[in-house]
């Protein structure tokens, strides 16, 4: 079943959820420090790219129109009849409510709107609105509320329903793992630049790897564990550490020996370089990125273009906030947003590299390789077979980490 979208239909949809939002008499007031405990998981499951456009377009229309006043979301449930083939709505539901609870932990969006349209929805389509809402003294702030993103949606029954793969199991401090098979690929690239010669063939066993660089959330349970380190987090002003609001952010600014520390603490490892680029070609493909040869931009990828740093944002997004960019493994933002740090100590060419999969470290090494382009590198850097190292104590707001076991 093909999907298809319209663009006046969109339009007429949207126009009439702005005249039900626009009934209310109060302003929107700045998002409560509920905001900070808000959980945003995004689907398993990527949306088609043109109905992920649409869902986008959905997305910013709802922000820029409570930006400019009063707003109600009274059946606004019914939205997404108007938008996509009922084959898409689930999914496409699912993802309009991840994307706006992102913008809510970006206080771009009012949290007591976003809970109206989770529950308008739940009611609708038959989900629930999981909170946990303590009762504090009077004129205490409410901030310990916990609102599930997507609550599961009733699955439509229309003939060809696309139904979402579960989300991979959650470990500790939520990593949710995904599994990459074993094969054989070709490092390197014949005509890139010297450290990414020669071209070799590497042979890598199944492993398991974190879906998303580690959050900011994250990384602060291992600090609550008393099993990581804080030093140096806060020491730029595009760092997200200390930062409520970029919870679902990847933690910057962090050193290679605070990856290895948290990767220690949730049972992994940092991944091998090797491992790193198998999983960013999805699995050894002969690919430029992780979605293929389609020229890196901030539809794939959180990068610096035409808008300026971080795709006009000038840092990070949160993580997965790029779906025609995951791997076919799901794997989120493995070109772009944040640097990953990875266990190799850093060559300026791959002579005599290990060809089973397993990190290249040198005892005298003082370099560390990191891989995967950032928020504030063009095109170019974003391809899978580039490479960098620098020292493993150096922090950086432009590096993160993810994880392997």
């Amino acid at each position: 079943l093909s999907v298809g979208i319209c663009m006046p239909r969109l339009t007429a949809f949207t126009a009439v959820l702005i005249t039900q939002l626009m009934a209310s008499p109060a302003l929107i007031q700045p998002a409560h420090a509920g905001v900070f405990s808000l959980k945003c998981q995004p689907p398993a499951q990527s949306l088609p790219t043109e109905v992920e456009r649409q869902v986008d377009s959905e997305v910013d229309l709802t922000v820029a129109t409570v930006e400019q006043g009063s707003v109600s979301v009274s059946g606004s449930s019914h939205r997404f009849n108007e938008v996509v083939l009922l084959s898409q709505q689930d999914l496409a539901r699912d993802w309009y409510l991840y994307r706006l609870c992102t913008e809510v932990r970006a206080n771009r969006f009012s949290l007591e709107r976003y809970e109206e349209i989770v529950a308008s929805f739940a009611t609708t389509y038959g989900g629930e609105v999981q909170q946990e809402q303590p009762q504090p003294d009077e004129g205490t702030p409410i901030e310990q509320r916990t609102v599930e993103a997507a609550p599961p949606l009733a699955t439509q029954a229309d003939v060809g329903a696309v139904t979402a793969a579960p989300e991979p199991e959650a470990g500790v401090a939520g990593i949710n793992w995904v599994s990459i098979p074993s094969g054989s690929f070709e490092m390197g690239v014949a005509d890139g630049e010297s450290d990414e010669r020669p071209v070799h063939t590497v042979t890598v066993s199944t492993f398991e790897i974190s879906k998303t660089e580690v959050t900011t959330a994250q990384y602060r349970a291992c600090v609550e564990a008393g099993r990581c380190s804080t030093h140096g987090l806060d020491k730029h002003q595009s760092c997200n550490w200390g930062r409520p609001e970029r919870d679902e952010h990847p933690v910057n600014c962090v050193s290679w020996e605070q990856a290895r520390a948290f990767a220690s603490w949730v049972g992994g490892r940092l991944p091998s370089e090797a491992e790193w680029e198998y999983a960013a070609r999805s699995a050894g493909e002969d690919w430029t990125h992780p979605w293929g040869d389609a020229a890196a931009s901030c539809h794939y990828a959180v990068m610096e273009d035409n808008s300026g740093d971080g795709c006009g944002r000038s840092g990070t997004w949160p993580v997965c906030s790029r779906p025609a960019g995951h791997t076919q493994q799901g794997l989120c933002d493995m070109s772009g947003n944040v640097w990953e740090w990875v266990e190799d100590t850093y060559r300026n060419s791959y002579d005599g590299a290990p060809t089973d999969g397993s990190a290249w470290v040198f005892q005298s090494g003082s370099f560390f390789v990191y891989r995967g382009g950032t928020w504030r590198e063009e095109a170019g850097s974003l391809r899978v077979t580039e490479r960098r190292g620098e020292p493993l104590d150096r922090q950086i707001s432009a590096r993160g980490f993810r994880v392997a076991r």
